[in-house]
């Protein structure tokens, strides 16, 4: 968004939760959004070791009240670009959170309405069994 290059490799050296939405971000996209800041801050001191992402597949903006809302979370303009290619999906990829290790391979996909005290669960699990350094 800030009109810097993004390279996969951004990607590495930290676990990523990531969406893929429009940026007009309507309902499911802001649902998506909130779930992936509050399984990131339940985390507790692990929570540094996650990054969020929401990559944005079209050419609109998100407005500025979304962008204050969910501070801390990387906005990637993909529009157009292989990167969105990487992330695999049985009907859209909208309908997903994906979570990516720190090597940057896509190692999971959450369907659309996913428990989040699940995906809680798995990252804690992650984050306990990789012995990432920061």
């Amino acid at each position: 968004m800030d009109n810097t290059i993004f390279r996969i490799r951004q990607l590495r050296d930290t676990w990523n939760l990531l969406i893929i939405d429009s940026g007009k971000c309507e309902e499911y996209c802001q649902e998506k959004l909130y779930t992936i800041r509050q399984v990131r801050l339940a985390q507790h001191v692990d929570k540094d070791k996650i990054q969020r992402v929401w990559l944005i597949n079209d050419d609109i903006k998100p407005d500025q009240g979304t962008i204050d809302k969910y501070k801390g979370t990387r906005l990637v303009l993909a529009n157009g670009k292989d990167l969105l290619k990487e992330f695999p999906a049985e009907n859209k990829q909208e309908d997903h959170i994906y979570v990516v290790d720190p090597m940057g391979n896509l190692m999971m996909r959450y369907p659309r309405n996913a428990d989040p005290k699940k995906i809680v669960g798995d990252l804690k699990r992650l984050l306990k069994l990789s012995h990432l350094e920061h």
